[in-house]
């Protein structure tokens, strides 16, 4: 996965249909609230103000951006998905077409930067496996497998919840049953959802990488032929063409 250097590199790397999308978001951000921040966190867009504000980014049917504390969020016009209680709510859409009204936009993203102005965020509730509602695809999925069951069961809040989220998120029953298969044999591997990006659990997908590369052949320099010795015979023909000169001199009379 590249690695994004701003905003910028994000939006012109981000499919076509989704470039408008976010072009749009950051500059109604930008208006909102005129004294936002760019930065670039965990490889998407973020806007900052006092604090994290907002985060987008695109996939590969719609582009998506959700509020750091959506749960303190009031939501009149019914955008957020997710559930207010769970992860982060986000709002999420196909084209520019599906977007509503700029003022609405504006409305919430003043909303999100006053929160931030005027309170501390609440200290993080811890999560409990028990407040998880697992849906009934991947409790069944799970009794297939008792090396998947016993991952699941081994796993935190937080890994339970990334695989229930990508299940949920399944638009089709057939791309629900092929993830439903892919999490199982994710699971019976020890693997979270998202196994690459953690380096506690990618280091041995690395080294292991790095093993299987073929070692560079080795290649071996011919040494460079031995060139005579110059010197002795230039000195030789040197000698020879001394002595051949002496002899044509004419002999003086005594």
């Amino acid at each position: 996965m590249p690695k994004y250097a701003d905003h910028d590199a994000y939006i012109a790397a981000a499919p076509e249909f989704a470039q408008p999308i976010l072009t749009k978001l950051r500059a109604l951000m930008h208006k909102a609230c005129p004294g936002v921040t760019e930065s670039i966190k965990w490889n998407v867009p973020w806007f900052e103000h006092r604090g994290l504000l907002m985060g987008m980014a695109s996939f590969k049917n719609h582009a998506s951006f959700g509020f750091w504390r959506s749960k303190e969020m009031d939501d009149p016009h019914g955008l957020f998905e997710g559930e207010r209680g769970g992860s982060m709510c986000t709002i999420k859409f196909s084209s520019v077409k599906d977007m509503p009204a700029d003022r609405v936009l504006i409305a919430y993203f003043k909303q999100a930067a006053r929160l931030n102005e005027t309170s501390k965020p609440p200290a993080p509730k811890k999560r409990s496996k028990s407040d998880l509602k697992v849906p009934a695809s991947i409790t069944n999925a799970l009794k297939a497998s008792k090396k998947a069951k016993a991952t699941w069961d081994a796993f935190p809040y937080s890994h339970q919840l990334e695989y229930i989220i990508w299940i949920n998120d399944a638009k089709k029953e057939e791309t629900r049953e092929r993830r439903l298969k892919q999490m199982i044999e994710m699971l019976e591997a020890g693997k979270s959802r998202n196994w690459k990006y953690d380096p506690r659990e990618n280091t041995g997908h690395a080294s292991n990488k790095k093993s299987s590369a073929k070692p560079a052949k080795k290649t071996t320099k011919k040494a460079p032929a031995k060139q005579p010795a110059k010197a002795g015979r230039n000195k030789a023909e040197a000698g020879a063409s001394s002595k051949r000169s002496t002899s044509r001199m004419p002999q003086s009379k005594p």
